[in-house]
């Protein structure tokens, strides 16, 4: 209950009168602008009051204290520099005597032309209370060289017995980015009675039983040094693991950068515990004057008396020299405990070396010494660094360590993605050659302009500048694409590895394994890339998993780019095969949803160098010859606004009676550039619908005729053969095989052979010679499923169904494709002894006007109907059945490349590495 304010200040008079402090009540906040101390909360109960913000060139001022009980105030932020260096943010009060939590150091400001200014120290906890955060440090100024960014400040110390409440030391704070990152914040210390599972971060211990925290990230640096990453904290006096160190700072910006930073050494281990694992070294960019190694691993923590020590750091990728070093080993216990194994080398330069193996951990009295680390992946055997040297066993009792072993080359094939043809407008998803996927992942080329927005219109709009841009150049090491998540929603890519060749080696219990990518993002889309893998034996039994950490905005500091991450470990007993997996997490706050997640040099490596990558082959198709195809393009809706309307009763009923499938897509939006890939290959880098002609590249079209294969357009309400300008209901963008250059310039005669008004279907289909091998239709804009939208009854109606279940137009789609359908199906055409098959999908979800509005992550329908010869003679599927394959736009195409050779199991042609290695739809036939 609260009591009212005439009541408190009765039972607060005599307290303020004496000492000038309430005994109930919170502290008063300093006021914004003049770095004024925030008051101290009351005796007994009562926050402390928040710092005030300082004005430029004045520091933060420091939170107020808590009494009994009650949280210590936040620091307040530090003042901008207008001249010279940011002013440090304040530090955080400390937490209630007997319960509170201290408050967070404020953050440093950013100086004008000077270093960054530093994070506010965290403040110390009550008895039960936990140590404050650590204030971030300010990024300096980018601009001026050798200037640092602000150091994180150090968190908090957590109360004596806080461990009992499961509070712990707080964090320290991630240092600034700058010329020269920033060191990564010191954290508080557990307290008395810690948790035994995990402080907060810090360099210095002081507990008697409790476990010392992580220390805070090194800064990124824009063109110096990377910032080191903190030390971890010690454990508890008594007994408490230490803390591990933070990474070091990576170099952001390529073309000037330096060596990485090093990664924070694990924090020593109370008498009881194991030491903490060092931090992972900083990438090295490429350097302006000198080669630079990329960042050593930080050393593991030792134990004191009974505890492992803890695990050597991962050294840091560089551009322009050999990787970086894997840390040392912590030592083991005294009188028992492991050595800590040592940390893998990183990967270097082409053409030069990676990085050596730390050196594993010795154990002291009784135990085993730590496994030499792994040295890291190159290019070829002879740059490969040299393993890490075992740790010695115990004196009394112990084996010694494993050696570091070689690494094999990258088992993962076409894992940077360079064999590819990338989406030239990066919103359309692509085929990964060498990949399976889900959803609709794309792969752009890095320096590829982005258009600023999307839609369905007959003119482009503008490009983004750069800055709002893909990323424009590529990281170190990195080749000419990366990949990405795509239009729509969260994708992935996935790839199978065969390890049954190193089996014997892999059923020691030995062998290790690194998995290791570039993963980024795009400014402060918080969308991210995480990495996994997962270990399988024979009957496809999951034996364990392994998984980087992903990269943040925050991590990126809002700035388009990557960061190396990994992971290594044991591969387990009895893995005969790993399946590697990069999934781009969509949290695009934009509700048009492009999935900003990134990824690049994806990477696989085991302790087996006899092992190779399997070689990129095009996908297996078992699609039979047909005679003839129809493909049936309808418009703008969704796998669910279909399946189970009650305004599509006739696609249902086709649904219930002939193949279909589950996992189908469509590759970007708007339509148009849905069209044009299934005859070409690629979106072009068109966004809108353009009027013809749009494209100068080769096509199905010119392959067809080159081939001996008939073709035709057929569109509803085209009013005359050859019709190249838009009327009434019908729109030159329902025959796509005009966009052609080489279809719109051939002759008039050569244009009305192949562009038909619908109607002509009829008497063509009455003679399978008069029947293109291949035919193309399209229905007018009244009956497509999108429209009308020419009249404002039209407008009106297709807005209204923005807002509702989005079944616009699907009734009139219906009635076509029955009328089509039909009409194929009673034919002389369809009814003569040859093959022939109907494919009937659409070209997008009702996320047509990049809102969000419908977005199924363009997820549609795909309905496969053959004939009865196509079934007894061509070996396609009868009868009704769900085929769970992935397909999208481009497996339509290698389909049709497929189908209409002459050839059975060898395309008619390719035209780009998205057909080629397109899946084709084998699910449709035998196998």
């Amino acid at each position: 209950m609260l009591l009212p304010a005439a009541a408190l200040n009765v039972i607060n008079a005599p307290s303020v009168a004496l000492t000038g402090r309430p005994l109930i009540g919170n502290g008063t906040p300093g006021g914004a602008g003049t770095g004024a101390a925030g008051a101290p909360g009351g005796w007994l109960l009562g926050d402390g009051g928040a710092g005030g913000s300082g004005a430029n060139g004045v520091p933060g001022g420091p939170g107020g204290a808590a009494g009994l009980l009650g949280s210590g105030g936040t620091g307040g932020a530090g003042g901008v520099g207008a001249t010279g260096v940011g002013r440090a943010g304040g530090q955080g009060g400390n937490g209630g005597l007997f319960f509170g939590n201290a408050g967070a150091g404020g953050a440093g400001a950013v100086g004008a032309d000077g270093n960054g200014g530093g994070g506010g120290a965290g403040g110390t906890g009550g008895i039960f209370g936990g140590g404050g955060v650590g204030g971030t440090g300010a990024m300096a100024d980018l601009a001026t060289p050798n200037v640092l960014g602000g150091a994180g400040g150090s968190g908090g110390a957590s109360g004596a017995l806080s461990g009992l409440v499961g509070a712990g030391g707080g964090t320290g704070g991630v240092g600034g980015a700058g010329h020269i990152g920033g060191a990564g914040g010191a954290g508080g210390a557990a307290g008395i009675a810690g948790s035994l599972f995990g402080g907060g971060a810090g360099t210095i211990g002081g507990s008697v039983v409790g476990a010392g925290g992580a220390g805070g990230d090194g800064g990124a640096s824009l063109g110096g040094i990377g910032g080191s990453g903190g030390s971890g904290g010690a454990g508890g006096q008594f007994a408490g693991a230490g803390g591990s160190g933070g990474a070091g700072g990576s170099v952001l910006v390529p073309v000037m950068g330096s060596s990485g930073g090093l990664g924070g050494g694990g924090g020593t281990a109370g008498l009881w515990g194991s030491g903490g694992s060092g931090g992972a070294g900083g990438a090295a960019g490429a350097p302006i004057a000198a080669s630079a190694p990329g960042g050593q691993g930080g050393l593991g923590g030792n134990a004191t008396l009974f505890g492992s020590g803890g695990a050597g750091g991962t050294g840091g990728f560089s551009a322009s020299s050999t990787g970086g070093t894997g840390g040392h080993g912590g030592i083991g216990g005294a009188l028992l405990g492991d050595g800590g194994p040592g940390g893998t080398g990183a990967e270097g330069a082409p053409n030069l070396g990676s990085g050596n193996g730390g050196i594993g951990g010795s154990a002291r009295l009784i135990g085993n010494g730590g496994n030499g680390g792994n040295a890291g992946n190159a290019t070829m055997v002879s740059l490969l660094g040299g393993p890490g040297t075992i740790g010695s066993g115990g004196i009394l009792l112990g084996l010694n360590g494993i050696p570091g072993l070689p690494m094999s080359p990258n088992l993962l094939v076409n894992g940077s993605f360079e064999i590819a043809t990338p989406s030239p407008s990066g919103t359309s998803s692509v085929t990964y050659p060498g990949w399976s996927v889900s959803g609709t992942p794309t792969i752009i080329e890095y320096g590829t302009p982005r258009v600023s927005y999307v839609l369905g219109v007959s003119f482009p709009f503008p490009d983004l500048p750069s800055f709002l841009g893909f990323p424009q150049t590529s990281p170190p090491g990195a080749g000419a694409n990366f990949g990405g998540g795509g239009p729509v929603a969260t994708s992935s890519i996935s790839q199978t590895v065969d390890l049954s060749g190193a089996s014997a080696k892999i059923n020691t219990g030995t062998t290790p394994y690194t998995l290791s990518g570039l993963l980024g993002g795009a400014l402060i889309d918080p969308s991210s890339t995480s990495l996994q893998v997962t270990f399988l034996n024979s009957s496809g039994a999951v034996l364990g998993t392994g998984s980087t950490t992903s990269v943040s905005a925050l991590d990126r500091l809002g700035i388009t780019g990557f960061q190396p991450r990994s992971v290594s470990g044991t591969i387990p007993v009895g893995t005969t095969q790993a399946v590697v997996t990069a999934t781009f997490n969509d949290s695009n706050p934009i509700t048009n949803h492009y999935n900003n997640a990134y990824a690049d040099n994806l990477s696989f490596t085991v302790g087996a160098p006899g092992l190779t990558p399997a070689a990129l082959t095009v996908p297996t198709s078992n699609v039979g010859q047909l005679e003839h195809v129809f493909l049936i393009m309808m418009e703008n809706h969704g796998f669910t606004d279909i399946v189970g309307s009650v305004n599509a009763p006739y696609i249902n009923s086709l649904l219930a009676t002939y193949g279909s499938g589950d996992n189908v897509y469509a590759n970007s939006h708007p339509s148009a550039p849905n069209y044009f890939r299934i005859l070409g290959g690629s979106d072009f880098g068109l966004t809108y619908n353009p009027n013809p002609p749009s494209i100068n590249a080769p096509s199905l079209m010119q392959e067809m005729d080159g081939a001996g294969i008939s073709w035709a357009n057929y569109a509803q309400s085209m009013p005359y053969p050859g019709a190249l300008v838009s009327t009434g209901e019908y729109s030159t963008f329902q025959i796509p095989a005009a966009q052609y250059s080489y279809v719109y310039n051939n002759t008039v005669a050569y244009q009305q052979q192949h562009l038909l008004p619908l109607t002509q279907l009829a008497t063509d289909l009455q003679n399978s010679s008069t029947t293109p091998r291949f035919s193309w239709i399209v229905a007018n804009n009244a009956n497509d499923m999108e429209g009308p939208v020419e009249s404002p009854l039209g407008i009106l109606n297709f807005a209204g169904s923005q807002l509702t279940s989005h079944q616009y137009n699907i009734a009139a789609g219906d009635q076509f494709l029955q009328q089509q359908v039909s009409l194929i199906q009673s034919s002389n055409t369809w009814n003569a002894n040859e093959s022939n098959a109907i494919i009937i999908t659409w070209d997008e979800d009702y996320n047509n006007l990049g809102l969000g509005i419908g977005n199924q992550g363009n997820h549609v329908p795909l309905i496969v109907i053959p004939n009865q010869y196509a079934v007894t003679s061509g070996g396609m599927l009868s009868g009704q059945f769900v085929t769970h394959e992935y397909y999208d736009q481009y497996s339509v195409m290698s389909t049709i490349e497929y189908a209409l050779s002459p050839t059975a199991g060898v395309p008619f042609t390719t035209l780009t590495f998205n057909d080629m290695y397109a899946k084709p739809m084998n699910g449709f036939w035998t196998p």
